[in-house]
């Protein structure tokens, strides 16, 4: 098995709602998503973000568990309501102040921090106000990652504008946005355009403060592919990349959109817009976890998925193992981003680890995940992808959005009733492939 490259970035990834808790510590504004979470039969088991895995004040801990898996890097998200209560007017010292720590604990312990300015929790006080599908929003963004930027520009050099777009775009409705009287349909077109004007606006911020930055976005990343061999589904694909990729990628690396969409989008698209989503990204994130098996259909985009082949083998979530997915991916993506960096990042699995009688968490299913995933990797970049890192979803165990805490993404078991952490067989496999960098 060939080695991975000396400057291949291994890391992890986790984000703010999802590990965070303390939602009323230190000045924090709130979330739509501590407002939806709170309503009930919305999330199962009535979980919320509340404590989550309390990485507010466990921080400490959680990195030294990175320190010892050796990792090169932590991609963490910042949450908004926590800098701007509000969504927008007077800076909260104390949110700033506790970013600071996370930032150079991790500097102190070796690890380099990447940080993503928008993972799924926008201040509720936005969401009230048409949320996404307000086209000011996009201008309130611009001014968090400006005012927060400028204050960690001289620490951190990577900053990932947005995580997942498209999936913001469609939790407008899933959240219960309300703006005027847009259809559900328009909201999510408003949605969608103002996520690409906001990443654009933010890039300009960031490049106005004159440090060496790497700016890039991370987008839902599934590998697409007919469901039959026939023509109408290899016609229907298309049809789902323009709104998986190309409705995101298109603005930001083009200044354009796929016909099908400018059509959707054109009653949200201001004179000059085009010009103000061009980011001139530097390097491009994937989050994927498994494919999409896609087939011609009478809706309105032209498609659907048509599900995972009967006996194919599934994580906990339901999502098909797939390692190639990730391989075809890389090639892909290299081709159609050529001179962009990419990184993984969001790979990972839910799959039923408990605890023995010993304590010991034993989790083969996600080691057998993760390994399959990284040779897909391995080749790929044999074959010549510009794949330049990966980072795992995710450390530990965390708030899961609408299934709450039952699936179990991480290297790291969380027990919530005591917040006492356990690293899994898997957290011992990584670590001897981070540390080696090499696949057993």
């Amino acid at each position: 098995m060939p080695d991975f490259p000396s400057d291949f970035i291994f890391g992890v990834s986790t984000s703010a709602y999802q590990t965070e808790g303390a939602v009323r510590a230190g000045g924090r504004g709130e979330s739509v998503w501590d407002r939806f979470c709170h309503l009930p039969g919305n999330i199962a088991g009535d979980d919320h973000g509340d404590v989550a895995c309390d990485h507010y004040h466990r921080y400490g801990e959680d990195i030294d568990l990175m320190a010892e898996l050796g990792l090169d890097a932590w991609r963490f998200s910042i949450s908004w309501p926590r800098i701007f209560p509000g969504g927008s007017g007077a800076i909260n010292r104390e949110g700033v102040d506790f970013y600071d720590r996370l930032i150079d604990t991790a500097l102190e312990r070796g690890i380099t921090p990447w940080v993503c300015y928008h993972h799924f929790d926008l201040p509720q006080k936005l969401h009230i106000k048409g949320g996404w599908a307000s086209r000011d929003v996009a201008y309130w963004y611009a001014d968090y990652v400006g005012e927060m930027g400028a204050r960690i520009a001289d620490r951190v050099k990577n900053h990932i504008l947005m995580n997942e777009p498209s999936t913001s775009a469609a939790l407008t409705n899933v959240l219960g946005t309300r703006h005027r009287d847009l259809s559900p349909a328009d909201m999510h077109h408003a949605a969608m355009h103002h996520l690409n004007l906001a990443a654009g606006l933010g890039a300009e911020a960031l490049r106005s403060l004159k440090h060496e930055l790497r700016i890039g976005t991370a987008i839902e990343a599934p590998w697409i592919e007919p469901a039959r061999q026939e023509e109408e589904d290899f016609a229907a694909c298309e049809k789902a990349r323009d709104w998986h990729e190309r409705a995101v990628l298109d603005p930001l690396l083009h200044g354009t959109y796929p016909e099908a969409i400018y059509e959707r989008l054109l009653p949200f698209i201001h004179d000059g817009d085009l010009g103000k989503t061009l980011c001139a990204l530097d390097f491009l994130g994937l989050n994927h976890y498994t494919r999409k098996r896609i087939r011609a259909a009478d809706t309105p985009r032209g498609y659907r998925e048509a599900g995972p082949p009967d006996g194919a083998p599934l994580t906990e979530t339901g999502l098909e193992i797939w390692p190639e997915g990730i391989g075809k991916l890389a090639a892909h993506m290299s081709q159609t981003c050529p001179g962009l960096d990419l990184y993984i990042t969001a790979n990972g699995g839910a799959f039923a680890d408990k605890p023995e009688l010993n304590g010991s968490v034993e989790d083969p299913d996600r080691i057998n995940y993760l390994a399959e995933n990284l040779n897909a990797c391995l080749d790929a970049m044999d074959k010549g992808a510009r794949l330049k890192g990966y980072f795992a979803w995710s450390l530990t165990d965390s708030f899961e959005w609408t299934r709450g805490y039952a699936p179990r993404f991480g290297l790291v078991r969380i027990d919530y009733g005591t917040q006492a952490r356990t690293p899994k067989a898997s957290y011992n496999w990584y670590r001897d492939v981070v540390q080696s960098r090499r696949l057993k």
